[in-house]
């Protein structure tokens, strides 16, 4: 595996979408299925880790996320687009953020894919998650954290 200084631009990349599914309005009478939402998206460009500032062994890394909407289930999806070189992520969670960096543990989530805690996306692709229940309220921020 290549060091995770080259890792750093996939990680750059990595666009973190939070996504939940919109549940029908008892009160339409032609209501759509239902369908996921996207409350909060970033970007993905190319971007150099200069000097290998970025990225060391057992690293965690948090994006605190302003999302727009809320309501269960979520699920979160990430990229590698730009990536030179596969992107392992070895655990993800979730939580309200609790101001700054810190997290609300009792309201936090574990991220799976397939039902496994860990994933390696290769250069050029996208994994979205298993979708999770957790309470979001609308307009709140949430951590999003990596373990490299």
């Amino acid at each position: 595996m290549k060091s995770l200084t080259k890792l750093f631009p996939a990680l750059s990349l990595c666009l973190l979408l939070i996504l939940f599914f919109a549940a029908p309005s008892a009160a339409s009478a032609a209501t759509p299925a239902p369908h996921w939402v996207g409350t909060w998206a970033a970007s993905p460009t190319a971007a150099r880790n200069a000097g290998g500032r970025f990225g060391a062994a057992d690293t965690t890394l948090r994006e605190i996320v302003h999302v727009s909407n809320g309501a269960p289930p979520l699920r979160i999806r990430f990229t590698n687009e730009f990536g030179t070189d596969s992107l392992a992520i070895g655990a993800a969670d979730i939580a309200l953020s609790a101001g700054g960096s810190s997290i609300n543990p009792a309201e936090s989530a574990a991220i799976t894919f397939g039902g496994r805690p860990s994933i390696t996306i290769p250069p050029g692709a996208l994994v979205v998650s298993d979708p999770f229940d957790m309470k979001l309220p609308a307009a709140s921020d949430v951590a999003v954290s990596l373990f490299l």
